[in-house]
Parts: C-alpha cells; structure tokens; sequence
C-alpha cells in the first residue's frame, strides 16, 4: 500500500513539474506613474512592427535579437484570422526570452467593432506571463474608430482582466483629453522629421501628461522612420545624434516609456539600427534612475529654455545621489549654468559614464553643450561623499586627508569655504558611516 501511494505522488509531482503553467504577471501602476510589474518597477523600451504572421518571418530567431538590442517590449498587432496555435507561439516565444508584449486590437475596434472577439481573447491570454499591457488602438482620431466602442472596450478589458492595464495612442490636445479617458496609460507620437524642430517630441509629451493632468503614464512613440514611406515629402530618417535627442526630450518631460516606431523601417537603415543597441543600453543603465520615482525639487538651468528650445532637463535621486539629465534641443552650441539647491553639499559633480569632474563655485556649476548634445550629471547628496559612492566610509577620509590645507583636488571642500580644514572634518565625521 505504501508503494503505491508513493508512485502515485512521485507520478502527480511529475506530471506537475512537466506541464507548463502560466503565472500571470501582475502589472500596475504605481503613484509615481510607473509600471509596477509583480511590484518591480519598470521601465517599457519597446518596438513596434516587430511581430508578423507571414511566411518567412521567424520569431525564433528575431526574438533573441531583440533582447540583445536592448528591448524589453514588443508591439504586437493583433488579427482575429490568426491561429491560436501561433497565438500561444509568440506569448510562449516572448516570455522564454524575458520580453513583454503589447497586444494591439485595432483591428477588432476600427472599421467593426468584434467586442465578442476581444472577449474571447482576453479571456483566452490574460494569464500568460509575457502580457504587458493591452493595446486597443492606435490613433484612434485619425481612423473609423467611435469613441463609444473605444471606451466600451477599455471597460470591458477592465472588467475582464484587472491585472493588466489599458494603453491607447494619438496625437492633438483635445484628442488626447478626449480618449486619456478611455486608457490607464496614454502614448503619443511627434515624429518631427523633417518638418518640424525635435522640440515637439517635448511638447507632445507636455500635451499628453497636461491631458491626464499628470495622472496617468505616458508613454512616446519615437520615430524611427523615414515619413517619405508614409506619403510624406522630402522625408528621412533621423540620425543616430537626432534619435538620442528624441528618446531624451521625451524622458525629460516625464515619459514613462519609449516606444520605437518601427522595426520593420529601421531594419533597411542599418547604422541606425545598429545605433539603438547602444541607446537602449544606456536608457536601460539610467532605468534605475528613470524608474526611481518623480521629485519636486529643480535644478534650475541659465539660460531658461525658451518656447521648449534649449537645455532641457530632468532630477532624480537614486541611492543617495542626485542625477541631472540634460539636453541640448538646438543644433547650435549653447553655454549653460546650473544653479543646484541651498542646502546641497558643494563640491565637485562628476559627468556620468563621460569620466570627468565639474567644479561646483558658489552653488553653480557650468558646461559647453555642442549641437544635439546630452549629459547625465550626478551630484553628491551625502556631505561629506567625497568620492560620491554614495557613502561616508574611510576612502573619503582618505581622500581628505591628502587635501588637507591645500587647494582640494578631490571633492573634499564640504562647505564650499574654499579651502580643506578642520572644519570639513567635522562635516566628515558628522555623516560617517552614512550612506
């Protein structure tokens, strides 16, 4: 009896352990604004046009390839004729390799409403681990889609699936106020090139967070196009320089995730393709940072951006230090000064990941910006930090002995009084051990 009550559990934690379950990723969103997902922040870097159904197209292969490149998110344009043998396909592909996707319905809301198709399909993936969020249209203002289909499907998906949130996108202030109301999360997409300065990628995400009132996320579609394969005349694609201003007018602004637009036009221009490996890097190096919650406090910058030209910037602080990230709007040289808070430590700020130093001189500190030109600045926020890693320990000691009654080499002056005494000692051991 023992023995076959022992093959019948070592039988049932077999077949449990060989079955494959779906543990639905519980996605919110945070007070700051921030996708929570099972209570991680994160931050979407995603790409359009990534997934195809026809023949050829080989998910296999590409899907690696996208997490190599930095993406985290995939759009996924949804069509009621697909199989749902490839349906499970592609949801089982993205999460095996750590990718998120976004279902896009606009095909089942724009010329006829199937609100029985987007029924059946929340009902048959919402518990698989690679849903992100739901995508019910895009540009909605612009296509046959009502409002009153649009805002019945946003309720209906609430009702269905409340784990996952609701993303929509268009452009056009009173749009935007008109369907934010039918979304937990608003995109939109400025794709300024070549008609128009890359300000608007900052006055488009102005519009759509102003739309929300701040409420809500807001995520920006990134033009990675060339508009002359959409009708446009005289178009092109960005350049490399052009894409990283874009991506950092957005995050300045308050975007709380990057949506490139699209992989199937930026694969034919390869030196901009190889280019987003290297800028998702980077934005997924400062997620962090991105992802570490919203702040009051500003730095304030001289010369003021003027109708949103200019330097353009962003403070957050993360682990005890504060990062400034900074953008030059202009294809123009500008000189720039920044004025940091009263009761900051002085010192030196240090330019992140460019290995270099800046002086801080009566609470200000200046830089050259070339044309299209960005920094991430990060200030000490620990007095008594020499070396800003954070923390007050011996090797800051170290270091303020070896300026001591000199001319500081190292960030050592604590109180800005010029020179490296006994009482930048005392604001030493006043913090040590800090961190």
């Amino acid at each position: 009896m023992k023995i076959k009550s022992f093959f019948i559990i070592a039988i049932y934690l077999l077949l449990a352990l060989s079955s494959p379950k779906n543990v639905t990723a519980q996605v919110a969103i945070g007070e700051d604004r921030t996708l929570l997902v099972d209570g991680k922040p994160f931050f979407p870097v995603g790409l359009y046009l990534a997934i195809r159904s026809e023949p050829g197209w080989a998910p296999e292969i590409l899907f690696p390839k996208f997490k190599e490149w930095g993406f985290n998110t995939l759009e996924w344009f949804i069509l009621p004729t697909n199989t749902n043998e490839y349906n499970q396909k592609i949801l089982n592909l993205a999460a095996n390799n750590n990718l998120k996707l976004l279902p896009e319905l606009s095909e089942t809301i724009r010329n006829s409403y199937n609100r029985d198709f987007i029924s059946s399909f929340i009902e048959s993936y919402k518990s698989y681990p690679s849903i992100l969020v739901w995508y019910t249209v895009d540009e909605p203002s612009i296509s046959s889609a009502k409002f009153e289909d649009v805002n019945d499907a946003y309720n209906l998906i609430k009702g269905l699936d409340p784990n996952h949130p609701v993303f929509l996108l268009d452009y056009g202030q009173e749009n935007l106020e008109k369907y934010g109301k039918a979304t937990n999360i608003l995109g939109t997409d400025p794709y300024p090139i070549p008609g128009f300065p890359l300000k608007r990628v900052a006055d488009f995400t102005n519009m759509a967070n102003q739309a929300v009132a701040y409420k809500k996320p807001v995520w920006i579609a990134i033009q990675a196009h060339n508009l002359a394969n959409y009708g446009s005349p005289n178009g092109r694609f960005p350049t490399p320089r052009e894409e990283k201003i874009m991506v950092y007018l957005a995050l300045t602004h308050g975007a709380k995730g990057i949506l490139y637009y699209s992989f199937g036009d930026v694969i034919n221009n390869e030196p901009l393709w190889n280019y987003l490996r290297d800028l998702n890097s980077e934005i997924n190096e400062l997620s962090p940072i991105l992802l570490s919650g919203d702040i009051e406090q500003v730095v304030q910058v001289s010369p003021p951006p003027q109708n949103n030209e200019g330097i353009h910037t962003l403070l957050k602080k993360y682990q005890n230090k504060w990062y400034l990230l900074a953008v030059n709007s202009e294809n123009k040289n500008i000189d720039a000064s920044f004025n940091i808070p009263p009761d900051w430590p002085q010192g030196l700020v240090r330019v992140y990941k460019e290995n270099r130093t800046i002086p801080v001189v009566n609470r200000q500190f200046t830089e050259s910006f070339g044309a299209y030109d960005t920094h991430v600045y990060e200030i000490n926020s620990l007095h008594g930090d020499a070396n800003i890693d954070g923390r007050v320990d011996s090797e800051d000691f170290a270091l303020l002995v070896t300026d001591y009654l000199k001319e500081p080499v190292h960030n050592t002056d604590f109180n800005s009084d010029g020179r490296v005494d006994s009482e930048d000692f005392a604001i030493l051991q006043a913090n040590y051990l800090k961190q």
